[in-house]
């Protein structure tokens, strides 16, 4: 249950709730622990490592949205976060991103926003951060693991795994095969033409998973408002697909 109410140092007589808990998520198959969530490697790493730690919501989210099947494929092949704005969902992302290209050896993550610009201030704050921890600047070439040209970002691994960006189109992921793929600010999403183009490179790869995450769109987010049935579906019902996880961090309706 949420914790009891706090005073906000930010709004003077104004009370703050909070829960690390979402009102509405997708409960897992099994107990989750460090052998059946990979989410918990995510939260070490980020503590240990990166000296970044989580915030709760993020390791409740990144736990149970790691849950792992019995043959070590993600539960969830698409996530969907939907978060009130300026809780760090971008940073999160960056953990993410940095821990599956240097603990799970993801070939290709391709992240995407909006436009190329946000796309490039994400990939640039895991650039600098990995750029700053010694353990992983070192599996990072001197030559070519880093490429900063407008529209050819990539970090590049001794392990030759990548991490690049692209604008949300119709041209998101197209050529590429995508192991682990982001799509951030899924509210702007008003077709489906981003997500046809980034999720069916995902088609090829046995344990793909994809990120959506978003705040809370209007009607024309139709990307973002379509995933919700199935996902609500299956939380009430049981029915409909067991791999779409949904992890809303939202208001009750009428509220």
């Amino acid at each position: 249950s949420p914790p009891g109410p706090t005073n906000s140092p930010g709004f003077a007589g104004s009370v703050a709730y909070g829960s690390p808990v979402p009102r509405l998520w997708t409960p897992p198959l099994r107990e989750l622990t460090p052998y059946t969530s990979y989410g918990f490697c995510v939260v070490d790493f980020a503590r240990s490592v990166l000296r970044h730690p989580l915030d709760p919501w993020q390791e409740w989210l990144v736990i149970h949205a790691g849950e792992l099947l019995e043959d070590g494929r993600p539960r969830c092949r698409t996530v969907r976060v939907l978060v009130a704005r300026q809780n760090g969902k971008t940073e999160l992302l960056v953990v993410l991103t940095l821990f599956w290209l240097f603990v799970e050896f993801q070939e290709l993550v391709l992240g995407t926003s909006t436009n190329l610009e946000y796309a490039s201030e994400s990939w640039e704050k895991a650039v600098e951060l990995a750029e700053d921890i010694d353990e992983l600047a070192r599996e990072i070439p001197r030559r070519g693991g880093i490429r900063r040209t407008n529209g050819q970002q990539h970090l590049k691994t001794v392990d030759k795994c990548r991490y690049k960006i692209a604008a949300a189109n119709r041209r998101a992921g197209r050529s590429l095969t995508i192991n682990r793929l982001v799509l951030d600010e899924l509210r702007e999403h008003l077709d489906w033409d981003t997500w046809n183009a980034a999720t069916h490179a995902t088609n090829a790869v046995f344990d793909a998973q994809t990120w959506a995450i978003s705040n809370q769109g209007d009607d024309a987010a139709v990307v973002l408002d379509a995933l919700r049935t199935p996902a609500l579906s299956h939380i009430e019902t049981g029915q409909g697909d067991p791999r779409l996880g949904m992890f809303e961090w939202s208001a009750p309706v009428g509220a």
